[in-house]
């Protein structure tokens, strides 16, 4: 009796905790609102808007460590996403179409939250994401203070964030952006 109802609890807390995540990945979209001024477009104030980008050590999906300050050089496109989020589903392949786009002019990083390898890397192949993406332990999701997802920070040459972009950006949202980074 008692492994029954230690095995309901379980099961209801992990419910609960993807109904929560689920939720705040969906409700986080606020992809109504034009990027201003190099600032988020989140009503709360970005506390990172022209600060150095925190850096961190993360593996890549063929797990090689890296560094974000190892993309500084470029600009970056950094985007936290997970195969299992609406949101991030629908953003993907706009991710991906833009990389290409840019490829060469504008580097993109993708930060892998609370997801499998395995289900990361066929949304990836689905999306047409040929970018690097590290697999977050929770450390990027803390310095980022992300708590939902996708979020996408742009940063720029010298490891500034100049811009920020709460839910699923739009490929028009991405290209102001990406150009505000390229002046």
């Amino acid at each position: 009796m008692k492994s029954k109802h230690r095995f309901l609890l379980i099961f209801l807390s992990i419910a609960i905790a993807v109904l929560l995540l689920t939720v705040s990945c969906s409700s986080n979209d606020q992809s109504s609102q034009a990027p201003k001024n190099s600032q988020t477009n989140s009503s709360k104030t970005n506390s990172f808007a022209n600060n150095l980008a925190p850096d961190f050590n993360l593996p890549l999906l063929t797990g090689k460590i890296v560094k974000l300050s190892d993309y500084r050089g470029k600009p970056l496109v950094l985007n936290f996403w997970a195969s299992w989020c609406p949101a991030c589903r629908e953003e993907g392949p706009t991710l991906g179409k833009v990389s290409q786009a840019y490829e060469g002019k504008v580097q993109f990083l993708g930060v892998i939250v609370q997801d499998s390898k395995e289900k990361a890397e066929a949304f990836m192949k689905e999306s047409n994401i040929s970018y690097d993406n590290v697999i977050d332990n929770g450390t990027a999701v803390q310095l980022y203070k992300v708590t939902g997802i996708p979020q996408t920070f742009f940063i720029d040459r010298k490891g500034r964030i100049v811009g920020h972009w709460i839910g699923a950006i739009t490929e028009d949202k991405l290209v102001q952006y990406i150009k505000q980074l390229l002046l």
